[in-house]
Formats: structure tokens, sequence, C-alpha cells
């Protein structure tokens, strides 16, 4: 469990500690005793929101046909106040994801902006699909258009959508990203020596960060890539992610 801490604009109203669970980069061919231990440490870190970034499945279509029950339990079975929020990464099929998780406690979002409230914080979500296009530009003024008082959290696959928040402060409270697995390889003072991502190399290797005054957290993942990549991390280990906001700024 990979643990963060960000305090909130002092506008945003309420007192409570809001705790995101992040689980991302799945990426198995079969769900079993691994993804399972998982949600398991993901839900004895008690988060109020779920946040899960795409990439859950990277099989065959036979074998996700094989696990398409065991796939829905697993993610369907995560329980959050403030529930539970996927978007679609490389290796899954938006339509596919919307179907799998239809009538669920799971919401599937593409370039959509959803409401909830966890005790006495009220938040706006935007869930951002992969294509830096106008539906997800969209989502993210609306996000930003948000009461002074609701804290504004964006979820994606790719980091690279921290390009495309608008520039007024505060626009977004914090994102939150998968996809770069953190390199799955870093070597000391060099870093990941890959990233598939556009944004700068220590982001792209994992955890908090600031751009442009904008909070991002990438998770590390809790898979690897499959189709012949090299099945194997260094430096890199798979996590979940818990990140508190709302903590005090002791810096000040």
């Amino acid at each position: 469990v990979d643990r963060a801490s960000l305090p909130l604009p002092a506008e945003r109203s309420g007192d409570d500690v809001l705790r995101v669970g992040v689980l991302t980069d799945l990426q198995t061919t079969e769900i079993g005793g691994y993804e399972r231990r998982a949600v398991r440490l993901l839900q004895e870190a008690r988060p109020d929101i779920v946040f899960v970034c795409g990439d859950l499945f990277q099989g065959t279509p036979s074998q996700f046909a094989a696990n398409r029950e065991a796939l829905r339990d697993l993610f369907t079975g995560i329980e959050a106040p403030g529930g539970v929020y996927v978007v679609q990464g490389d290796t899954d099929d938006g339509p596919t994801l919307a179907e799998l998780f239809a009538g669920t406690s799971v919401t599937y979002l593409w370039n959509q902006v959803v409401d909830t409230q966890v005790g006495d914080r009220t938040m706006r979500i935007a869930g951002l699909g992969l294509g830096r296009g106008r539906e997800g530009r969209a989502a993210l003024a609306e996000l930003a258009a948000a009461p002074p008082t609701t804290v504004r959290l964006a979820l994606t696959h790719r980091p690279d959508w921290i390009t495309e928040v608008p520039r007024t402060p505060g626009a977004v409270d914090l994102m939150v990203a998968g996809h770069t697995h953190g390199g799955q390889i870093q070597l000391p003072l060099i870093g990941p020596l890959m990233t598939l991502s556009d944004v700068r190399r220590d982001v792209a290797a994992g955890g908090l960060h600031d751009i442009d005054g904008t909070p991002i957290y990438v998770s590390h993942g809790v898979g690897h890539e499959q189709q012949g990549a090299p099945q194997i991390r260094f430096l890199a280990p798979p996590d979940i992610g818990l990140i508190e906001l709302g903590v005090a700024d002791l810096s000040r």
C-alpha cells in the first residue's frame, strides 16, 4: 500500500479527511489469489472512495469469457461509501466495461462527471477517456466549474491528461492515473527506463507530484504488461494507492 497525503484548498467545505483508494493496471489473464489479495489490501485500508484507472484485463477473448464473472465479482465486491469508479485503459474495451458493470455498484465513466457525498465532504468526479479530445476537456471544464465548496477529483488511465487541466487555480484538487507501471524497471539515479507517457520521468515513476499547480498521483499498478513483455519489476514494486485528502498542511 503506497500512502500519500494532501491538504485541500481552504474554500472546500467540511473537515473530514477523504481517503481515496487507487487500484489499477491488474492487466491479468486470470482472476486468482494475487488479484484478490490486492483487493483485500485495498479494503483493509478503508477507503472512502475507490478509483480504478483501467487496464483491468489483458488476455485473449476466450480467457476474458472464462474470467468475466470473476472479474465483475472482484470489483463489485469492493465497499466504499463514496462509490467505486472505473475508466477505460489501453487493454480494455469501453462498451464491454459499460456492459460488465451495468446495474452494479461500480460506476463506469467515459468523459463523464458525477457528484457524490462522503461525510461532510461533497465531491465532483470526472472520469476521462483515453484520447485527449473535446469530450474529455469538456468534462474537465465541468469539474473546474464546481461550486467552490466542492472537492474536485479526476481519474484517468493515462497521466498525460494533466496537460489539459484548466490553468485556473483549484480547477482540479487531485488527478489520479495509472498506465506507466512506474516503468516496471527503474534504475538508481535514472528512474524508469520506459514510461509510454509524455509526463516527466519522475512523475511517471509513480507517487504524488505537482504539475503547474495541479496535484497528480500515478500508481505503479498491480500487474505486469502482457503480450510478450518481461514479467519482472525492479525498484517499481506493484502497489495499490491510498491518498488522504484534507490533511493539514504542516509546511505553513
